[in-house]
């Protein structure tokens, strides 16, 4: 894993070419881990529908919010074909640990995880895990 600081403070609203469309924060926490999940999509549309349906899952999921998590910030490339979501944990374990929990990613084997998961013109490419 790559160690990096990030400043208290620090409030990124960019990452350079991309915008961020939408985010969520839970401020009691610290973060420990920092997680850059990437997917793939056809367009911008596309890219804006996937995002809702994430937080239209997680809303409706009865299992979250997993211990560890902390944030999530979508952020969509200027011409639409890629999401990077820039989300925080408390741990690296902590995010290990909600990746094994049953259903397949971060989410429970609900219909709107499984609709997340197979959503058409998305196609996830993986993440990055960093140690903060």
């Amino acid at each position: 894993m790559i160690a990096m600081t990030i400043p208290a403070g620090i409030t990124r609203e960019h990452i350079d070419g991309f915008e961020l469309y939408r985010g969520a924060v839970n401020k009691d926490k610290t973060p420990g881990c920092v997680v850059l999940v990437k997917v793939d999509t056809e367009n911008a549309e596309v890219a804006r529908e996937w995002v809702d349906a994430v937080f239209h899952a997680i809303e409706t999921d009865p299992d979250l919010p997993r211990e560890g998590g902390i944030s999530a910030h979508f952020h969509i490339s200027a011409d639409g074909k890629r999401v990077i979501n820039y989300a925080e944990w408390i741990s690296e374990e902590a995010h290990v640990a909600a990746l094994e929990a049953p259903g397949q990613g971060v989410g429970s084997d609900t219909p709107e995880w499984r609709r997340v998961q197979n959503f058409p013109g998305v196609t996830p490419v993986g993440f990055d895990r960093y140690s903060i």
